[in-house]
């Protein structure tokens, strides 16, 4: 059986320690500016975001967001919703911990719970 909590730690390990991070907060702060102007390109405006990205970052990033939108079903062991594993993932992800952050959790949130939409590029490695 794989244990969700350890997996879930030593990814926020790893997240937490790269640098640049994960999504800079440029294009966080594009998602987050443009996604109540554009409810309808959601996923294509995460796309774009995604597809600036070095493959290997997109696959982490991809991976994280499939493993945190597989914990958030209802009834798993874990009891977080994807509001709640946005606040924590938003800080990792972003490398900032400051009041604009509160903006990212709705783009984290999102990209949580729409997972499964979005695709890795077949872009060239960086």
């Amino acid at each position: 059986k794989k244990d969700v909590h350890l997996i879930g730690a030593v990814l926020k390990r790893l997240v937490k320690e790269m640098d640049p991070p994960l999504i800079n907060s440029e294009n966080y702060h594009y998602l987050a500016e443009n996604f109540s102007d554009y409810p309808d390109y959601k996923i294509s405006m995460i796309q774009d975001v995604f597809n600036t990205l070095p493959t290997e970052r997109q696959r982490l990033l991809k991976t994280i967001l499939d493993l945190l939108k597989a914990t958030t079903v209802e009834g798993n062991p874990t009891k977080m919703t994807s509001e709640a594993q946005s606040v924590i993932w938003s800080t990792l992800f972003s490398g900032i911990n400051t009041q604009e952050l509160a903006s990212y959790y709705g783009v984290t949130k999102y990209m949580i719970e729409h997972a499964d939409q979005i695709q890795i590029s077949s872009g060239e490695d960086s």
